[in-house]
């Protein structure tokens, strides 16, 4: 009797772990809002598409090295297939569960693109000053090969859909220390000009 009740928890015990391994090990998930990454291809994207920075950030050097050479020229970064089958396509601002399947898939939809977008399947949603201060430290990160770390954006204003937000970068090897400014057109990043 003791036995069986000995195996019947060391069964129910392994069966959690396993359960919860499995869940903690996936190849799809999202490390931060508004990121997607997959493990088992090698790279992190954000609603614009497949990201360097982020890449390198989440995934290391070596998954960016591989996919700096792997998009080289024609390379369309803005729609993308992960290891599970996710498809998104960051131009029409929707992920589906496969290239084939005609509705988003809610979650990662949501994931990606916020709430707003989920919810109207219009692709349009208000941005708030957060979500444009983190698109300006993803598109800085990329364009300055810094990881997202080095770089701090400010709220800052605007009128009419067009925003500045400044913007500190600093970072030890190599040294970066500037000061500038972050333009947000539309809830989307467009520019970023040091100042000092």
């Amino acid at each position: 009797m003791k036995l069986n009740t000995i195996v019947q928890l060391a069964l129910v015990i392994g069966l959690g772990s396993t359960s919860l391994q499995a869940r903690s090990h996936r190849a799809v998930y999202s490390p931060d809002r508004g990121v997607i990454c997959d493990r088992k291809s090698g790279f992190c994207a954000d609603k614009y598409g497949i990201s360097l920075g982020l890449t390198k950030e989440f995934l290391g050097q070596g998954a960016q090295n591989k996919w700096t050479r792997r998009i080289k020229g024609n390379f369309d970064v803005t729609v993308f297939a992960m290891s599970n089958g996710l498809y998104c396509d960051t131009k029409k601002k929707i992920c589906k569960s496969s290239k084939w399947d005609n509705r988003p898939n809610r979650h990662w939809t949501r994931t990606l693109f916020g709430r707003n977008i989920a919810s109207s399947g219009r692709g349009k949603s208000s941005e708030s000053m957060q979500d444009m201060q983190r698109d300006c430290k993803t598109f800085i990160s990329g364009k300055v090969d810094l990881p997202m770390a080095a770089i701090r954006v400010y709220p800052g204003h605007g009128r009419n859909g067009r925003y500045s937000l400044p913007v500190s970068v600093q970072w030890d090897e190599p040294f970066v220390d500037e000061r500038g400014i972050c333009r947000v057109s539309h809830g989307k990043a467009v520019n970023y000009r040091v100042t000092n």
